[in-house]
């Protein structure tokens, strides 16, 4: 099923009544690398459904201009309290969308579709410098005392702006 609307595309295995909301902010509380993509999808009745996969898509300029690894895209969903990864989620990085495999054992399962929100979230690019496979030798680089000069200004610009307030 497509709702062409909200970027949203379920595929059922087997046969069930699928509503799909998309919200314009985020329904919960925080979500490390938020995509800013927030939608709901609501199940009526179970009955008859084996499994389903949400597939979510977003532009590459979306990513970029968020300054996020699109290669980490994941599904979250949110339990109530938190955002939770779904268990069985990942991105597709050829046909740009993030999707989510939902079954009677998954997290979350099928049963948990009543009206729950999803989101998508990655981990934030690096910040400058060079990306050092894991176990490489590091040593000091120019980048290091950029950031400690950078921590400076900034810890300088929060002082006198602390005392102009005064």
């Amino acid at each position: 099923m497509s709702f062409p609307d909200s970027g949203v595309d379920v595929y059922i295995e087997g046969s069930a009544a699928v509503y799909v909301a998309i919200y314009s902010r985020n329904p919960g509380v925080g979500l490390t690398g938020d995509t800013g993509i927030y939608f709901d999808v609501y199940l009526p009745d179970t009955l008859g459904l084996v499994s389903l996969e949400i597939r979510k898509y977003y532009s590459d300029e979306d990513v970029w201009d968020l300054n996020l690894r699109e290669l980490t895209l994941k599904m979250y969903w949110w339990n109530g309290t938190a955002w939770v990864r779904c268990s069985d989620t990942g991105v597709n990085t050829d046909e740009n969308y993030i999707w989510a495999r939902i079954s009677e054992t998954t997290t979350p399962s099928l049963m948990d579709l009543t009206g729950t929100p999803f989101g998508a979230a990655a981990r934030p690019m690096p910040v400058g410098g060079t990306i050092v496979p894991a176990g490489a030798p590091t040593t000091s680089t120019p980048f290091s005392a950029l950031a400690v000069l950078l921590i400076v200004a900034v810890s300088m610009v929060i002082i006198i702006t602390k005392k102009r307030r005064r």
